[in-house]
């Protein structure tokens, strides 16, 4: 695995690294471990950090990522997560918003997975 996140334009024959270090993977804030979920929103790039139990949030030119949901471990109390692997916003009224909850006896849930749906929300303010 990479550990990076690279932009590739059209026609490119190379990416370029927008996030994650050239030395690895590891659980400091400039470095990614199997991020798995990637979204762009408004230049930054929220990122489900999957080995390291959190979602990120990576602006343009950053030297590390900020914490947005999780980065406590694994587990099942509110502030954990357990290896995200998707990244959704809503925008509504300037605010992002969480995805409803859904059932894994949906037709949503057994799309995009037969066992378990990971949703993994994050709320901030959208500026």
């Amino acid at each position: 695995y990479n550990n990076r996140i690279m932009k590739w334009s059209p026609n490119a024959t190379q990416g370029e690294r927008k996030v994650g270090k050239k030395d690895g993977y590891g659980s400091k804030l400039s470095h990614l471990h199997l991020p798995r979920g990637v979204v762009v929103d408004q230049g930054s790039y929220l990122i489900a950090d999957s080995m390291n139990h959190r979602i990120l949030r990576w602006s343009p030119g950053a030297e590390k990522g900020e914490v947005v949901a999780g980065g406590h471990g694994f587990g099942s109390k509110k502030s954990h997560l357990h290896l995200p692997d998707a990244v959704a916003i809503m925008h509504h009224n300037n605010v992002s918003q969480a995805c409803p909850p859904v059932s894994t006896s949906s037709p949503v849930s057994l799309v995009v997975s037969s066992a378990v749906l990971v949703c993994t929300m994050v709320l901030a303010s959208v500026s």
